[in-house]
């Protein structure tokens, strides 16, 4: 991992993104996950320069991760999606028609992809409703960057899908002991 600071926002209100003062000189890559220290899901690097990088904030409508719910009966997946706008949380799609969803649900990735290790905090649900015609579901989702200032955040350079599986399943039974 490498540890950056923030340095800016992004002006635009139509892009989510924040600028680190790390680069491809520390060894960064386009799309490397990352973090905060506390393992919630920031989003990815979108460019680099030789010292600074572009991150794509999960808060950006065109950010998508694989999501899976953290609770030992209810392993069930989505797709949680950026909303694009700071007033509208973000939301969990593609998920069963039949699944096991409920409020205060946390929402971990699922690794299910080699683009994120399994196991990053995403968030908690807020509400789950019928989607698709009643096909599937979907659950609005409170990010937990939402509740933070960005000003230091982590880089992920590598990471191998086994130790994230493990990280992910010690992750669920913190959670469980906790609640």
């Amino acid at each position: 991992m490498v540890g950056a600071e923030v340095i800016a926002n992004s002006p635009s209100p139509w892009e989510k993104t924040i600028t680190i003062n790390k680069g491809s000189r520390d060894g960064l890559e386009k799309r490397m996950p990352v973090i905060t220290y506390s393992g919630y899901l920031v989003g990815r690097i979108e460019n680099t320069g030789s010292n600074y990088s572009q991150i794509r904030l999960i808060t950006d409508q065109d950010f998508v991760v694989g999501g899976i719910i953290a609770r030992t009966d209810s392993r069930e997946i989505g797709l949680v999606r950026g909303s694009g706008r700071d007033e509208k949380n973000n939301i969990m799609d593609n998920i069963a028609w039949d699944a096991d969803v409920q409020e205060n649900d946390v929402v971990l990735t699922s690794g299910l992809s080699n683009n994120f290790p399994s196991g990053l905090k995403i968030g908690k649900v807020l509400e789950v409703e019928s989607d698709n015609y009643g096909l599937s579901q979907k659950a609005e989702i409170d990010l937990y960057i939402n509740n933070i200032t960005l000003e230091e955040v982590m880089i992920i350079t590598s990471f191998s899908l086994a130790a994230s599986v493990e990280n992910q399943n010690q992750e669920i039974e913190n959670e469980e002991n906790i609640e």
